[in-house]
């Protein structure tokens, strides 16, 4: 949007923005209402020179009206709600709620939005139903907005950028899936092979120990003497090799399974 002059200095530094206003919510001595006890904020702001009591139903109305005010803006989420409040939730609350304000007030676009400055300079009996009605017929900044006509033309083109983006998303969603499953299934291949080479192996080590009872007597010192006496020099070196064998085997089982973690990793992002 790079033709579309939008309100607000988007030019302003990190440290020129923090100074922009300091807002502070302490909280009051609990009252009691109709029903249960209610808390209540005092809410002070440097930029508007003001002071103003707020409970957190005044708060839930003001983000209501910001989220319908700026509907393609990230405007900061409220703190929960909660019934049966503990001192230490209602402290955490008081904090989320500061830094709330803060980030509003110092928003290069919303902190001039007449609804935040009725928030902060308007003290008045039941303050939510008058913030509400004040507001309710306020329209969204986009419908507001002289350049909204060169604005939609950008985001018609934006909008062909996405589906663009999404299609090779989900190409790429597809091939990892498929690469997560053939090494999978690869792994649990290489394991099988493995055990049944180390059953191999083991074997070949214990005929490697074998043939001491093996005599001549036994054999007639025949051409199966003979033969027994080959089958031994060679046993030593068959264990081994199978041993060896079953080394490399775990090492690329290892290097598979790291290859599975690294696509795992690619397929959840």
């Amino acid at each position: 949007m790079n033709n579309v002059q939008l309100d607000g200095d988007l030019s302003l530094s990190y440290n020129q923005l923090m100074s922009l206003d300091t807002v502070t919510v302490d909280t009051l001595p609990e009252k009691k209402g109709v029903i249960m006890k209610h808390t209540e904020y005092l809410v002070r702001s440097t930029n508007f020179s003001s002071s103003a009591q707020r409970r957190y139903t005044d708060f839930e109305v003001f983000y209501d009206l910001l989220v319908a005010r700026y509907p393609y803006r990230m405007v900061p989420r409220l703190p929960p709600k909660k019934i049966g409040m503990t001192d230490h939730f209602i402290s955490e609350r008081r904090r989320a709620l500061a830094r709330f304000l803060n980030i509003i007030s110092r928003h290069p676009v919303l902190r001039k939005d007449p609804i935040v400055q009725f928030f902060f300079t308007v003290e008045v009996h039941d303050f939510h139903i008058h913030l509400k009605d004040k507001f309710k017929n306020c329209l969204d900044e986009f419908v507001t907005n002289p350049d909204k006509d060169r604005i939609e033309e950008q985001l018609n083109v934006v909008s062909g950028d996405v589906n663009g983006m999404k299609t090779e998303l989900n190409n790429m969603l597809r091939s990892v899936t498929v690469l997560r499953d053939l090494s999978e299934r690869w792994v649990s291949r290489t394991k099988a092979a493995a055990y049944d080479l180390q059953m191999y192996s083991n074997e070949l080590s214990v005929l490697a120990g074998e043939g001491q009872t093996v005599s001549a007597w036994s054999s007639h010192k025949g051409d199966a003497w003979s033969k027994v006496q080959q089958l031994k020099k060679q046993k030593g070196t068959m264990a081994a090799s199978g041993q060896g064998a079953g080394t490399g085997i775990q090492e690329k089982i290892e290097q598979q399974e790291s290859l599975i973690n690294n696509i795992g990793l690619r397929y959840t992002v």
